[in-house]
């Protein structure tokens, strides 16, 4: 039977980084030789569309995606799956935070009309600077932002949300503030959201959007037979994949341990896939 593979991007098939091909050469030999064999490859990814647009055709082959950690699913190229926060909870998440919480640097969401919509929650300059600064660093990884208080205001009162993202900035004071806000969030909206804690971020998605519901979503729409599901990632938002298919899971060697706990297997770069998906002898970059 076909093969099918979800692969990450970030610290998964961007590593190592290739800043004048976006992708390694050896990964995307193994990704097209994968896909020649007859087998399939499913991007899973909290970038949006257009960016992993733009990563498939670098691959040169069909591919199909999940963007925005599963609140979008394109398959051959159609929305089969489109998914936001119910409209105007967003901001009552928001009014929440500023009555309960020390408050994140800055917020970020993405919905139907923004990528990367940027509220700098009263630190001005600096901070609209310091995001310029780390958006431009990214080279060829980075993607679009607009920085509009007002704008932002507006879509969370109106807009189709598919993800908000608070930035708690540095230290492990504010590290711990985002691990406790993440803790409410799944207390106080088990229903409508998805909270997941990176570090010193909190990234609220629709509920039951994250990467192991979008593959189950694949694999009902598509007749898939999960036994020939790989998942590869290395980061917490990749943690539901491992759970979901646990004896093909594969976690990126340099990912934290809390991480890597919950995978079955770990490689230090994708193409090292070849051996057990191909049979073929890896040589690595």
């Amino acid at each position: 039977m076909p093969k099918v593979l979800a692969v990450d991007l970030d610290g998964t098939l961007f590593y190592p980084k290739r800043p004048r091909t976006l992708i390694s050469f050896a990964n995307i030999k193994f990704l097209r030789d994968f896909i020649d064999a007859g087998n399939r490859v499913i991007i899973v990814t909290s970038r949006n569309c257009d960016f992993v647009a733009k990563t498939a055709a670098k691959i040169d082959r069909k591919i199909d995606y999940v963007c925005i950690n599963g609140a979008q699913i394109i398959i051959d190229g159609k929305l089969i799956f489109n998914e936001s926060l119910p409209v105007g909870r967003s901001f009552e998440i928001f009014q929440d935070m500023k009555d309960h919480f020390d408050q994140p640097l800055a917020w970020f969401l993405d919905s139907d009309k923004y990528q990367n919509l940027v509220y700098d929650n009263g630190n001005g300059w600096f901070v609209l600077q310091f995001f310029k600064y780390y958006y431009k660093a990214q080279g060829v990884y980075q993607q679009d932002y607009l920085a509009d208080n007002d704008k932002f205001m507006d879509e969370l009162k109106h807009g189709n949300i598919y993800r908000m993202l608070l930035y708690f900035g540095l230290g492990k004071r504010r590290m711990n503030i985002a691990k406790e806000v993440n803790r409410h969030m799944r207390v106080a909206y088990p229903d409508i959201v998805e909270a997941s804690w990176i570090n010193n971020v909190v990234e609220i998605a629709p509920r039951n959007c994250h990467k192991a519901a979008a593959l189950e979503r694949i694999i009902v729409h598509e007749g898939i037979n999960r036994e020939d599901v790989y998942v590869v990632g290395d980061s917490g938002n990749d943690i539901s994949m491992f759970q979901a298919f646990h004896d093909h899971s594969f976690c990126m060697d340099h990912a934290h341990d809390a991480v890597k706990k919950f995978a079955t297997h770990t490689i230090k770069r994708v193409h090292d896939l070849r051996k057990i998906l191909l049979n073929e002898e890896v040589n690595h970059d």
